[in-house]
């Protein structure tokens, strides 16, 4: 059963991992929302663990508007589930306006119909 709040929207945003003490990394942002995110990475993050990112891509235009400070609150296949620590920054807005205007971006609902339907 689904228990996320908001709307995800689908997206491909490279991004920069700084994780404590010392741990910095690449991710790739697979969705987000106003309240998190989920984040393919290599990195071993703990539960809960504080980590900012750092939008590595055309969005990084001004880094510290572009930089988002989260907690890593699940664990999944390839990456990490964020929740951000304050859910309506400008960041954010940011990234949800770069993931609306991708073009390679298609609604979720109809991405599981075209995977069915295959």
């Amino acid at each position: 059963m689904e228990h996320r709040c908001g709307c995800r929207i689908p997206t491909d945003i490279a991004v920069l991992l700084l994780g404590s003490p010392a741990t910095i990394g690449a991710g790739r942002v697979v969705d987000v929302s106003m309240t998190g995110a989920f984040v393919e990475t290599k990195l071993n993050l703990a539960l809960l663990s504080p980590v900012s990112l750092e939008a590595t891509g055309p969005i990084a235009v001004d880094r510290a508007s572009a930089r988002l400070d989260a907690y890593v609150v699940r664990h999944g296949p390839g990456g990490v589930g964020l929740e951000w620590c304050d859910p309506t920054p400008h960041a954010v807005a940011q990234l949800l306006a770069t993931a609306l205007n991708s073009e390679r971006i298609e609604p979720q609902t109809d991405r599981a119909q075209q995977v069915s339907a295959a």
